[in-house]
Order: structure tokens, then C-alpha cells, then sequence
């Protein structure tokens, strides 16, 4: 399926993109057209559909057939906090300073000196704030609202974010001076941790490790480069492996991201679709170790129940 370019190439889009948002049908029947083009994109071999192996050819599996739109709750920024608190405690939530349906609604003049705005609705979309007094509000607003007027699906076909509001999330920012934490996310299988990576310098020049429980380094690299040199391992690991275990336990697959901050353990984001599946994974066969371990009939049934703290 090709759309030509030019104005009528973007009407056919905008056509196809409401098609599939309002209709699971359409979502069914055109979508593995898509994504089969989009993966081609990507690796040098054929998604298959039919048997994945992959962890990124499980992960297009998923936009199709694995209820993601179940999910939407645990991906919200905003409505995953309320999971989080039930499930491991508040102490683990990022200090929230409100959440809003516009940017003009955001108190600008009362920021902290460091915080994050999010878009609940989407990935990657976050400004870093920090010096408010430096910022330039107007673009700001303009890029906050402008996400706010998209839906995720359209890029991804994530099927998560379809049913999302979109808002704003203001959440202090952890950290200190310009010291942004470490990302550690850890992809877990039905509520056990199998390996982790951590992410380095995520807003200068971004590598990461792969690792696995034992802090060992995993012969595979994922989007990013490798960092060479060698992480220390925190002595929060077993906590942060814990608290994944518990936000994990109700799902087949979930990568759950936290952060270390003066000794405490904070809770990032839920993902089920990491990269898209359109992350570069090298080699092959660590991709194939990755996805070993969902089920992806446990998706398809779309069972979830939250565990009790």
C-alpha cells in the first residue's frame, strides 16, 4: 500500500490514519500491510507475521493481535501513577506538580527550577525544563500543543496510545545541576526479570549497557551505542529488581523503567512495545533470545489483573 506525496498523497493519509483509528476491523486488515513495509525499513530480512522469533518481529505481532488497547491504562503517564501507588507505593512516584488538558493551563510563572513536562499520550514526547526563567515559553506551548492535537497511533500503530487523553504532566525533575539519572530498564517475562540495560548520558551522547541480573554484560547492543566502560553496580539493584517484579507480575511482557536518585528507587514509565520493535538490535540471534520468552497467546487472551501490594 503506497500513498502518493503532494496534497492528495497527505488527504489519503489523514483518510487512512481516521479509518484505522475508528474501526478494529480496518485495524486488522491493513495494518500488517503496513507494518510489513515499515519492518523491510528496518532489518534485512522478511517480517514473518505467522511464527515470529524476534523480539522486534513479536513486537509487530503485538500491534496486531495482542489487545495492546488493554494496556492503555499502565502507558497513560498519568493513570499508571495510580497503579504504581497501589502496587509498590507512593514512595516510588516522581513528586508530581499537576496535570493539564492545555499548555496554557500550565502555571509557567510557579515551575520548580527542574522539571519535566510529558505528554501522556505518546513516547518521547518531554520537554526538559530547566531554568524556566530561560525558556522559551511560546515555542514551548506551541510543541506541547501541537501533541496534544496528534494521536501517537498514527506513527507507531501502537494500539496503547489509540485510546488515550491526551494531557500534560508536570513531575519534578530528579537529579541535580545538570546531572540527568541513569535510565535502568528492565524487560521482564511474565512478572520475572530477565536482564536490564542501563542508559548513559541520555541527553548528551547517549549509549547503554546491556547487562544481565547478575550486572554482567550481555553480548548484544540495542539502538544505541555500547558503553564501553564499566557501570557500578548500584547497591539498589536487588530493590529495583523487586519493585519490577511486582509492577511486572500481572503481564507476559513488560519493560519496566526506573530511576536511582539519592539512594531511592523511582518509577519511569510501562512499556510493552519497546522501540516500536523498529529498535536496531545486533546480532540476530540476541533478538531471538529477547523474544523467546513472550507469549504471545497470554497477550491474545489479555488477562491482566493487578496484584495486590
Amino acid at each position: 500500500m503506497k500513498l502518493s506525496g503532494g496534497s492528495s498523497g497527505r488527504r489519503a493519509r489523514a483518510w487512512l490514519q481516521a479509518l484505522l483509528r475508528r474501526s478494529a476491523l480496518a485495524r486488522r486488515l491493513i495494518v500488517p500491510i503496513l507494518l510489513r513495509r515499515n519492518f523491510a525499513r528496518f532489518f534485512d530480512y522478511a517480517l514473518d507475521l505467522r511464527n515470529p522469533r524476534t523480539h522486534s518481529e513479536k513486537t509487530q505481532w503485538l500491534k496486531v493481535y495482542g489487545r495492546l488497547r488493554t494496556l492503555a491504562p499502565f502507558v497513560d503517564k498519568h493513570e499508571v501513577r495510580s497503579y504504581v501507588r497501589e502496587v509498590v507505593g507512593e514512595e516510588h512516584l516522581v513528586p508530581l506538580v499537576g496535570v493539564y488538558d492545555r499548555a496554557d493551563q500550565i502555571p509557567w510563572d510557579r515551575l520548580p527550577p527542574r522539571c519535566v513536562i510529558k505528554a501522556t499520550h505518546g513516547s518521547g514526547w518531554n520537554v526538559i525544563v530547566k531554568e524556566p526563567a530561560r525558556l522559551d515559553r511560546a515555542e514551548t506551548m506551541r510543541k506541547l500543543d501541537g501533541w496534544l492535537a496528534r494521536n501517537y497511533y498514527d506513527e507507531s500503530h501502537e494500539e496503547q496510545y489509540l485510546f488515550i487523553r491526551g494531557r500534560l504532566v508536570v513531575e519534578a525533575m530528579l537529579g541535580g545541576g545538570d546531572r540527568v539519572p541513569w535510565d535502568y530498564k528492565i524487560f521482564c517475562y511474565a512478572g520475572e526479570p530477565r536482564f536490564l540495560i542501563v542508559d548513559v548520558d541520555r541527553f548528551v551522547r547517549h549509549r547503554r549497557k546491556v547487562l544481565d541480573l547478575e550486572w554482567r554484560s550481555l553480548p548484544g547492543t540495542i539502538q544505541f551505542e555500547e558503553y564501553e566502560g564499566e557501570l557500578p553496580r548500584p547497591p539498589e539493584l536487588e530493590r529495583m529488581l523487586e519493585v519490577a517484579r511486582k509492577l511486572s507480575a500481572p503481564f507476559p511482557f513488560v519493560r519496566v523503567d526506573l530511576y536511582l536518585d539519592a539512594g531511592r528507587v523511582y518509577f519511569g514509565e510501562l512499556t510493552f512495545t519497546p522501540g516500536s520493535g523498529l529498535a536496531a538490535v545486533e546480532p540476530r540471534e540476541f533478538d531471538v533470545w529477547q523474544g523467546e520468552g513472550i507469549d504471545l497467546q497470554a497477550f491474545r487472551r489479555g488477562a491482566w489483573r493487578r496484584p495486590r501490594s
